[in-house]
């Protein structure tokens, strides 16, 4: 230590060098100052060893309860190919092995939701009476309910959900449709007070009135779960976790009520649930997904009600006897009984139906397969031959999911006017690009619509084929910059066509603007993958992708609609 001396030195006589003493100044090493430096070395060595132990052992701190793989060591095979990369690869790697680290965060997150009522957390937000919300961008739109739909958008959706209606009825199979609520949407007055939900209709809302409102002799049979969880919220019970972004096992029975009533015209015998005829209690919770995020699934637990639905005829299945039809790692299951007067069914869903919605289907149903998806796979379908094919998705994915493509199939009633048609085939037909030498894109065209762009393109099979393939649409600013992206099957029904059958696909780009010199580039992509060759004027990525002027295909737009007309 350094400590100011008694007798500080007088200021030199003129011509004179000033000398200083330091032996003055400098005391002896104090018992204080190694006792300092030994807890610093003592602390840094612990950490380091700690660190080096963890990586050796390959020991992770990442917890079930984050759902995700652990980062591995990178390796150094190659030098100049691997060593750019390895730095941000070993630094995430460093950061699943640190030691103790899901501890480090709950301190930190316990801290700041205590002391400051804020979030650790970017997807995590907090509400009032502690209530935390989900906040990914795509669930926060669904949270405050903005924005509501294009018109475009809403109108693809219709057509979608009405292809997916006929497709069933004509083999067969009833369809029930149901979309879940977000948890704002029942509960917005726990909503952070900080931030507004915008009043008039979601667009749940617009989607369940656009269904409603159409005229046909086979309406969509839609389960309205938000009127039904909004009148039950007064209720003993609440409907959702408090701490997680899903329903709670009174919410779930609720929707299984529902979904008994709307089976009981085609399926007298299928139970209905009614919360009076089951006895509930409660049980204490620490696995509030969003609690997890914050690593506080302990410090934050909750009272769940929990509802004993007895014993139940339905069975799982054995792994054998569901096909693996899911997207995630949590796979497909299965449940049967022996009760020919229920139907056999097929569900499509996300992570509502888990845990909770299971177990009480099984009991409506005499088999029942659940697939975590939202994958329409025709083939699958008919496969199993269901009786009975149940669609559930979260009110978030009319937020951050495309309608699915249905082309609309045509009849081409003169030659393409557009500037880059300049592929032939042997009939003189000329056409933009040939993929392949199997699908040909005859005609393109953009038009802007109120809230951003759409795009036409029609399309003509060289031989007789399915519509299994997928479509990439990218936006290029003038310097071959991606500033949008829009990928799609060609169609979701995988319908068959044949040689010289001609369709249109109709696109929502959601592109508010396009940059000046803008281009369009499409490609083609293989069921299992790899791009088709193409043949076209102007190609890039080894002759995979065509290029389009933006300008000329919103010139095209009214000579381009002339130039087909539904079959």
């Amino acid at each position: 230590m350094y400590t100011r001396t008694k007798n500080p030195p007088q200021a030199p006589a003129n011509g004179q060098k000033a000398v200083v003493d330091l032996s003055l100044a400098r005391q002896p090493f104090s018992f204080e100052n190694f006792l300092t430096l030994s807890l610093f070395c003592t602390v840094i060595f612990y950490g380091a060893i700690r660190v080096a132990e963890a990586c050796i052992n390959n020991k992770s701190s990442v917890t079930e309860q984050e759902a995700r793989e652990t980062k591995t060591m990178p390796r150094l095979r190659n030098l100049r190919k691997d060593l750019p990369l390895f730095a941000p690869a070993f630094e995430s790697y460093f950061i699943d092995h640190f030691p103790e680290r899901y501890t480090l965060a709950s301190i930190r997150n316990q801290f700041l939701l205590t002391v400051l009522s804020t979030s650790g957390h970017a997807d995590v937000g907090v509400g009032t009476s502690g209530w935390l919300y989900y906040f990914p961008v795509h669930v926060f739109h669904a949270q405050i309910n903005y924005p509501p739909f294009s018109r475009l958008n809403l109108a693809l959706w219709k057509k979608a959900i009405k292809a997916r209606n006929k497709f069933l009825a004509d083999n067969g199979i009833k369809y029930l449709l149901m979309v879940v609520p977000e948890k704002a949407t029942v509960y917005p007055e726990y909503f952070p007070p900080g931030l507004a939900i915008h009043s008039g209709k979601s667009r749940l809302d617009e989607f369940q009135d656009a269904l409603a409102n159409e005229n046909s002799d086979r309406p969509v049979d839609f389960i309205d779960l938000k009127r039904a969880l909004i009148e039950q919220k007064g209720d003993k019970y609440l409907l959702y976790k408090k701490y997680d972004a899903h329903w709670n096992f009174y919410g779930a029975l609720v929707c299984a009520r529902l979904i008994g009533l709307h089976m009981q015209d085609s399926y007298p015998m299928a139970r209905f649930f009614d919360r009076n005829d089951f006895p509930v209690t409660l049980e204490k919770s620490e696995q509030g997904d969003l609690a997890s995020a914050l690593a506080l699934c302990l410090q934050l637990p909750e009272f769940v009600p929990v509802v004993d639905l007895g014993k139940t005829g339905a069975k799982p299945m054995a792994k054998t006897q569901v096909p693996y039809y899911g997207l995630y790692h949590e796979g497909s299951y299965g449940f049967s009984q022996e009760n020919s007067a229920l139907p056999k069914a097929f569900m499509i869903h996300d992570s509502y139906v888990r845990y909770y919605m299971m177990p009480m289907i099984a009991q409506l149903c005499r088999s029942v397969q659940f697939h975590w998806t939202q994958d329409f796979d025709t083939e699958r379908i008919l496969e199993q031959k269901p009786d009975l094919f149940i669609e559930e998705m979260a009110e978030r994915h009319l937020f951050d999911t495309d309608p699915p493509n249905v082309p609309d199939l045509v009849t081409v009633t003169r030659k393409s006017t557009f500037v880059d048609a300049t592929i032939g085939d042997s009939a003189g037909h000329p056409a933009i690009a040939s993929y392949d030498d199997r699908i040909e894109l005859v005609d393109a065209a953009i038009d802007r619509t109120e809230d951003g762009y759409r795009t036409k393109l029609l399309w003509r099979a060289d031989r007789d084929l399915k519509l299994d393939k997928a479509v990439e649409i990218f936006i290029l600013d003038k310097d071959g910059h991606e500033v949008g992206k829009k990928h799609y099957r060609e169609d979701f029904l995988s319908r068959p066509v044949k040689a010289g059958d001609a369709w249109v696909d109709t696109i929502d780009l959601e592109q508010r603007h396009l940059p000046d010199g803008a281009r369009i580039a499409v490609v083609l992509l293989a069921q299992r993958g790899g791009c088709l060759p193409v043949q076209a004027k102007t190609t890039d990525w080894f002759s995979t992708r065509i290029l389009l002027d933006a300008s000329s295909l919103a010139t095209n737009w009214q000579a381009f609609e002339q130039n087909y007309r539904l079959r």
